[in-house]
């Protein structure tokens, strides 16, 4: 179960108990405003401009609803061996991540395992995991809500730049990066880190999955961000024995991730 079909089951079952909105508000010692965005016996739309769950709220209730237990079950994912590594840097940009065990992204970001999926499929079918067999029709309808970039992987990282740049409105003003470096718009921290990503994954071939939490000013266009999302760097093959790096992001509600990942979402 993922985090947000989690939140919705917690409502389902308030439903179920015959709750109103402002009853479970109530119940469970929270604000009314706080379900603003939810519609009594209906599941809600989790994230930006739906119901945006504190860690706070989630515990209240679960122990209305007497599903503590069950939290027991999904909380401990550090404890269980799902969390391999963690890092942290802070420039103009506040950047923590983990790096996850593979066997757990299916739960927060099965659009990631869907492409990864894919891409051990045509590692078999073409012997090689090539750039040029990437078919972005396939990567679109596997993760629809995912930016799918291409960065190029030279032996000298700082010469890394973006040959493929999916672009988004909320995100440098929607600008088209190709061409330029992977450390575009970043300061000396956030270069470091994005040079090192692209070394470690051409240097282990294997798929990387991470959940990230960014915080700060990127531009003056875009202004301060908060950002929680998982992603997925993916090795890629050129004729030449040179190699590229797919990498594919997926933005998730940091409200509702507290609860997942205590020590990685703050603020």
């Amino acid at each position: 179960m993922g985090i947000e079909a989690y939140i919705c089951d917690l409502l389902e079952d308030a439903w179920k108990q015959g709750f109103s909105k402002s009853g479970l508000a109530r119940a469970a010692g929270v604000d009314v405003s706080s379900f603003a965005a939810v519609e009594a016996g209906k599941r809600p739309d989790i994230g930006r401009g739906g119901f945006n769950a504190t860690l706070e709220t989630v515990r209240a209730l679960e122990k209305v609803l007497g599903k503590e237990d069950d939290a027991k079950a999904l909380l401990p994912f550090e404890w269980r061996g799902a969390i391999l590594g963690r890092d942290e840097s802070e420039g103009v940009q506040h950047s923590k991540r983990v790096l996850l065990d593979g066997s757990i992204v299916p739960l927060f970001a099965a659009e990631l395992t869907a492409i990864e999926r894919y891409c051990v499929g045509l590692r078999r079918q073409h012997r090689g995991l090539y750039t040029e067999n990437l078919n972005w029709d396939v990567l679109n309808y596997l993760g629809p809500n995912v930016r799918v970039h291409i960065a190029s992987a030279p032996e000298n990282e700082a010469d890394a730049i973006w040959l493929h740049w999916d672009s988004c409105a909320e995100f440098l003003g929607g600008e088209d990066i190709a061409g330029k470096p992977v450390s575009y718009a970043g300061d000396d921290q956030f270069a470091e880190e994005i040079h090192q990503d692209i070394r470690i994954a051409r240097e282990a071939g294997i798929p990387l999955f991470h959940a990230i939490y960014r915080q700060g000013v990127i531009n003056d266009r875009d202004g301060p961000l908060t950002r929680f999302y998982f992603r997925l760097l993916q090795r890629l093959q050129r004729r030449d024995g040179g190699f590229e790096i797919l990498w594919a992001t997926v933005r998730k509600n940091h409200e509702a991730a507290r609860y997942f990942f205590p020590n990685l979402v703050s603020g």
